[in-house]
């Protein structure tokens, strides 16, 4: 739960495409931060896929402080049913010499990728195999499904994966070691118990911040494996409520923990735990899937199109490694949970208004796409390009086209009608594929420019 992954991307060697999947996000981060470390490792490609409702109220915080967004990097905006969240986390680099990735539970902020106490798994194509990146290159091809416009970024899996140019992605083993869903599928508890087999746990152990309003995750969890479940709660930190935990006492009993973080000046400060795993240990041996999955209905039991998009990654090993791996950081603390009820504790399963939003918008050839999402009732009149009005054209519902546009739009935004009231969408940026196509040899003679002549200003 310390992994820092800034310094971890500054250590690797000759990357050309990153790929994150991230619900949270944090644009300026990622500017001041991320870009620089991914200087050092081969100045690659930045693709993130992002919650759609997190990214469009970031960027409206973030937007006039960047420059970067749309012309050095891309986010992918993934837009779930109403009250579900796109929540995997994951980074993938990809090389010509081999593959990383990590799956884990931090979001692509500061505290997620550096402050927290979040937990990842890391494959090496040349430790691990194949099995986990196949299994990746899957999942994200469920993921571009439910992303409008999606050929470019099509493109840009595809050449992470190319087998001519990556020869450890030449054969690529079967998938495996890595449980997900995105819209459709089974739940993931019903994943879990398919991948255990006829083997069932003693007991299962549960770390996650987070819990629905009922605990019922936690019920499902004992009745589908028919095992006792222990939840681990941070003290003054859990997002169990009380009332939920009374619930499911008759299933589960309650540990306290805390974490904290030591810096580099022996300062000792508690951290928020966002790791979510869980245990399931039969005998000497423990099953261990972590991740994103949040210890809810909307993470764990709901399959087909509803539910969260969440990724999961499976690992096994003796009780012995487990208790060294994943509780020997934890202090654990005898007092019962100091728990919140359920009024303070904020919910996670969210109903919004969709009224009007932006999903993308692609300048390519000169052309502008634009991708969007409305309510039923809501007819679009106007497109505000750069805060001027552009005459714009239908192409298919929930598509929009703009001919003859300058290499310099940056962002737009939409207004529509419904029942005689004017709607207006979230601002979203514009990504310039021709800039976003650039090589990274390329790129890291333009960044080289662009820092000599911001030197000199």
């Amino acid at each position: 739960m310390r992994l820092d992954i800034l310094s971890l991307l500054g250590g690797e060697k000759d990357v050309t495409n990153v790929i994150v999947l991230t619900h949270n996000i944090d644009f300026v981060f990622i500017q001041t931060m991320v870009l620089p470390a991914l200087r050092r490792c081969g100045n690659s490609s930045l693709t993130i896929f992002a919650d759609a409702k997190c990214a469009e109220e970031s960027y409206q915080v973030q937007h006039l402080a960047l420059d970067s967004l749309g012309v050095r990097f891309r986010v992918v905006p993934v837009a779930m049913q109403p009250g579900f969240r796109f929540h995997p986390k994951a980074i993938y680099l990809s090389g010509s010499n081999k593959g990383t990735l990590l799956v884990g539970s931090g979001n692509l902020t500061f505290g997620g990728w550096r402050e927290n106490g979040e937990i990842w798994c890391r494959f090496d194509t040349d430790v691990d195999g194949t099995s986990a990146f196949s299994a990746f290159k899957s999942y994200l091809e469920d993921i571009v499904d439910l992303v409008p416009l999606g050929h470019n970024i099509r493109s840009e899996i595809k050449e992470s994966f190319d087998g001519k140019t990556r020869p450890w992605a030449n054969q690529m083993e079967p998938p495996g070691r890595l449980i997900y869903r995105a819209a459709k599928g089974e739940s993931l508890l019903d994943q879990m118990n398919i991948v255990g087999g006829e083997t069932k746990p003693n007991t299962i152990t549960v770390c996650s911040p987070y819990f629905d309003d009922q605990g019922d995750a936690v019920r499902s969890l004992s009745e589908k494996f028919g095992a006792p479940v222990r939840v681990l709660c941070q003290t003054r930190r859990s997002g169990l409520s009380k009332e939920a935990a009374a619930r499911i006492a008759d299933v589960a009993t309650l540990s306290t923990f805390d974490f904290h973080h030591v810096k580099i000046d022996s300062e000792v400060r508690q951290a928020f735990v966002h790791a979510k795993w869980y245990a399931l240990q039969t005998g000497e041996m423990v099953r261990v899937f972590l991740g994103s999955a949040n210890c809810s209905r909307a993470a764990l039991t709901i399959p087909g199109s509803g539910g969260n998009a969440e990724l999961l990654a499976l690992v096994e090993m003796p009780s012995e490694e487990f208790e060294a791996q994943f509780t020997a950081e934890i202090e654990s603390i005898q007092n019962d949970p100091d728990l919140m009820s359920l009024q303070d504790v904020e919910g996670q399963e969210h109903n919004e208004i969709l009224g009007l939003r932006v999903l993308a918008a692609r300048l390519e050839g000169g052309s502008l796409q634009i991708a969007y999402r409305s309510s039923s009732g809501v007819t679009v009149n106007k497109l505000i390009a750069n805060d001027l009005s552009v005459d714009f054209s239908h192409v298919s519902p929930g598509i929009l086209m703009v001919m003859s546009v300058g290499s310099d739009l940056r962002t737009i935004l939409l207004e529509g009608v419904s029942n005689g009231a004017t709607v207006r969408s979230n601002q979203i940026w514009v990504d310039n594929e021709q800039a976003l196509s650039v090589t990274s040899r390329s790129r890291s003679v333009v960044d080289a420019i662009r820092r000599t002549v911001q030197s000199r200003t």
